[in-house]
Formats: C-alpha cells, structure tokens, sequence
C-alpha cells in the first residue's frame, strides 16, 4: 500500500516510477537500466534484500547512484551508515506529498 502511495505521489509530481516489492527485483532491474535512473528510493525493510544490504548492491553496480532511505521505523544506525556512504537523504513513514517532493528534489539536486 505505501509502495503504491509513493509511486502515486512521484507521478504526481511529475516523475516516472518503476516499483518492486523486494530489494532483489529490484536490483536486478537496476543493473539493466541504471543509466535511465536518476533516483532510488529505498524502504529499509523490504524483502529479500532490505534496505542497506540494497543500496550497497546497487553502488558496487553504479557508484553514483543517488539513493533516497524511507523507513516508519526511527532512523538506525544501517541508515546513518547509508548517509555516511552517499545516500541522498533520509524520509520518515508516514510522510506528506510535500516532505516527499522535497526529499526528492533535494536528492536530486546534490
């Protein structure tokens, strides 16, 4: 249900979105078209390959791929080592279509 809020809230604003329901599928499509993403929105937990164990999947793919951490959990220390390691930003769950559209454009901007 939030995946699908999302992906109606980055249409909303203008964005294309191509959304998985686990980490794995995702990186698999990401290693196919990386260069056609300018934007990973990764939830912490997800399944198969949660958030972290992800985004390092997906830099050792791409480097510079800019990422953006969602969670409804309290940020952690794998979304601090996020951060420190090149993650864009960090979302709190539930958010508005303007803290969304603004972690997103502030992402993107960096």
């Amino acid at each position: 249900m939030i995946r699908d809020m999302a992906s109606e809230m980055i249409k909303t604003l203008g964005y294309k979105a191509v959304l998985y329901a686990d980490g794995q599928e995702a990186l698999e499509y990401y290693r196919s078209h990386f260069s056609e993403i300018d934007l990973v929105v990764i939830d912490m937990i997800m399944p198969r390959l949660a958030g972290y164990n992800c985004f390092i999947a997906l830099k050792a793919i791409h480097s510079d791929c800019r990422t953006l951490a969602i969670s409804g959990y309290d940020a952690n220390n794998e979304v601090q080592k996020m951060l420190e390691e090149g993650a864009k930003g960090f979302l709190h769950k539930p958010f508005t279509l303007a803290a969304f559209s603004k972690a997103v454009r502030d992402s993107l901007k960096t």
